[in-house]
C-alpha cells in the first residue's frame, strides 16, 4: 500500500545478464501528508512499514531473482514443485473387472 518502485541497472546473478532490477519502498511523500492530514496518527503505520520493507531486496525485472550483491552468493528461485496425482479408475470399472474375473 502506497509503494513505488525504484529500479537500477545491474547483472543478474542467477541468468547472467545485464538487466534492471527493481526494489519496493514507501513513497514517502504520501506517508509524509497523510501523517500530517491525520495529526501524527499515521506515523505508526509508515514506520512499521519503513522498518518491514527496509529488507526489501533488489529483484532482477526478468527472472525475479533476489540478488545478494555483496556476498557473491547466489539466492536462486525455488523450483516449482509439482504435486503428484493419482490417478484412480472410476468405480465402474473395478466393478465390471472384480466381475470378470469371478466369472
Amino acid at each position: 500500500m502506497f509503494k513505488q518502485r525504484i529500479y537500477r541497472q545491474g547483472r543478474c546473478e542467477w541468468c547472467d545478464m545485464e538487466t534492471s532490477q527493481q526494489r519496493r519502498v514507501p513513497d514517502h511523500m504520501v506517508h509524509g501528508g497523510l501523517t500530517l492530514v491525520t495529526c501524527g496518527l499515521w506515523l505508526v503505520s509508515w514506520v512499521s512499514m519503513a522498518m518491514v520493507m527496509r529488507g526489501e531486496v533488489w529483484r532482477c525485472t526478468r527472472c525475479r531473482a533476489p540478488q545478494t550483491g555483496r556476498s557473491g552468493v547466489t539466492l536462486a528461485p525455488e523450483p516449482a514443485r509439482v504435486a503428484e496425482v493419482r490417478v484412480e479408475p472410476p468405480v465402474s470399472v473395478i466393478r465390471t473387472e472384480r466381475m470378470e474375473k469371478v466369472a
